[in-house]
């Protein structure tokens, strides 16, 4: 990893200590797993401090502590920036595929099998070299098409999750397949670390690769011309 990261954790002692020689405040620290939110400032008082950070930051370096301390109480950019690339260069290292649970996975629909689609994608493009777990997900109600999401994968699960909405015989099977082949093209081509220390997941080389999809186009037209109206026609329903 990078020298952002110590090669041997912390405990949890050990790490509030470490972030109180950058505060005169008193600092209570609750270690979280979370998959979204990794710092949360719960409490700030003169005096005192309540944080909750993800067990990662047990690796944290100097730096990095002193980048938490810093965006907690100041809102720093520069600590943000650190902080983000911290998060990052974890996430795309970090393996908790035994976390998935193959009991909660829910791959056959009404219309589309996406176990059957995904095993079609690994042959076809991936040599069946790929090992990852695929669901269909359910999201509420979207009150704005551009909030719209057909798909996303986990790098750390290996989890791909496909919405739901796709799962209707007004959607083409090569759409779906596209986006299966889309999700699955995350796993082999990783996001790049910006200067501002943001994830950027559809760099060149992916773009380049995702244009092998035999129906690429094809896909992409449907979506151009038909995602709009399929949206707001099943979403009204939902």
């Amino acid at each position: 990893m990078s020298n952002l990261f110590l090669t041997k954790p912390m405990n949890q002692e050990e790490l509030r200590q470490k972030l109180m020689l950058f505060t005169p405040r008193n600092i209570t620290l609750i270690l979280n797993q979370n998959h979204s939110t990794f710092l949360s400032v719960l409490e700030k008082k003169r005096k005192d401090l309540r944080l909750s950070l993800h067990r990662f930051f047990l690796f944290a370096n100097d730096l990095i502590c002193e980048s938490v301390i810093r965006y907690c109480l100041r809102r720093d950019r520069e600590a943000l920036k650190l902080l983000r690339i911290f998060t990052n260069k974890h996430f795309m290292e970090a393996d908790y595929s035994d976390k998935v649970n193959p009991n909660l996975l829910v791959t056959s629909g009404k219309h589309y099998d996406l176990h059957e689609i995904y095993q079609g994608v690994n042959a076809k493009y991936f040599q069946n070299k790929m090992d990852l777990s695929i669901t269909w997900f359910k999201k509420p109600r979207y009150k704005t098409f551009s909030s719209l999401t057909y798909g996303s994968y986990s790098k750390p699960l290996k989890l791909i999750r496909i919405n739901d909405i796709l799962d209707q015989k007004t959607v083409p099977f090569f759409f779906v397949e596209y986006i299966v082949f889309h999700e699955m093209l995350h796993h082999i081509c990783p996001p790049k670390i910006d200067t501002l220390g943001r994830s950027r997941v559809h760099t060149p080389l992916f773009k380049k690769r995702e244009k092998n999809y035999e129906h690429y186009d094809q896909a992409i037209q449907w979506e151009k011309k038909s995602a709009y109206s399929f949206h707001f026609k099943n979403t009204a329903v939902r």
